[in-house]
């Protein structure tokens, strides 16, 4: 499974947050990988933040991929345990539902 680690700020929070972006595709033709996740972060925060009424996403947020693998690359293998540790985690198998996790709890 093609996996994005990477960071992410939201407007003028100081806060680094971390995410793991797991898909079975992404697409050769991209306009950079921070693109390719920024819609399904700002889908997946705003979710969130309805789930816990509070009001919707006022800025766009800032992403920096820290590292991206292939579907062939065994290093990056992980168990699920992990998701605990990140506060935005997206898995997608083929064309199932997401699962999305956000600070370790699953939202949807």
């Amino acid at each position: 499974m093609p996996t994005i680690t990477f960071i992410y700020k939201i407007g003028r929070n100081p806060k680094t947050y971390y995410g793991k972006y797991i898909s079975d595709n992404i697409p050769d033709e991209h306009d950079g990988l921070d693109a390719e996740i920024l819609p399904i972060l700002i889908a997946s925060v705003n979710l969130f933040r309805n789930y816990k009424k509070l009001p919707r996403l006022n800025t766009v947020p800032l992403i920096g991929i820290m590292s991206c693998s292939d579907s062939v690359n065994y290093l990056d293998y992980s168990t699920l345990d992990e998701i605990k540790c990140f506060d935005f985690y997206y898995i997608q198998f083929e064309k199932n539902t997401p699962y999305i996790y956000m600070n370790g709890e699953l939202i949807l």
